[in-house]
């Protein structure tokens, strides 16, 4: 849909701006002396239009920008609001801090559960 914009975006501005801007870098070659004349044309119609260009691009830029940022916020606004809604499984957790670092070797499991059912009441 946003690349749909942008070239819709792009035709309404080359068509109220300059019809070059269709046919920029489009034409076909011929013999040495056309090519020459269309380099030419080609090269002072860029200059002419570079403004356009810059700015169709410099403003689909923030344009994406924003969008991207307001869609992370409306994603985080849904995944709270249906977290709100729904139990999951980190409505469950128990965090415990302060744990000295361990190897793996010593199965302390039981002991960390013994500890955190008393200090919890559960």
């Amino acid at each position: 849909a946003w690349a749909l914009c942008v070239a819709i975006g792009w035709v309404l501005m080359a068509s109220i701006v300059d019809g070059n801007l269709f046919i920029l870098g489009t034409r076909a070659f011929g013999t040495p002396r056309s090519n020459c004349i269309l380099v030419a044309w080609g090269y002072e119609t860029q200059q002419r239009l570079m403004w356009t260009k810059v700015g169709f691009v410099y403003w689909v830029y923030v344009a994406s920008f924003t969008i991207c940022l307001l869609h992370g916020v409306r994603q985080l606004r849904i995944f709270q609001c249906i977290d709100h809604e729904h139990k999951t499984m980190k409505d469950f957790v128990a965090m415990a801090s302060g744990l000295p670092p361990l190897d793996g070797t010593v199965f302390v499991e039981e002991n960390l559960k013994k500890a955190v059912a008393d200090s919890s009441g559960q």
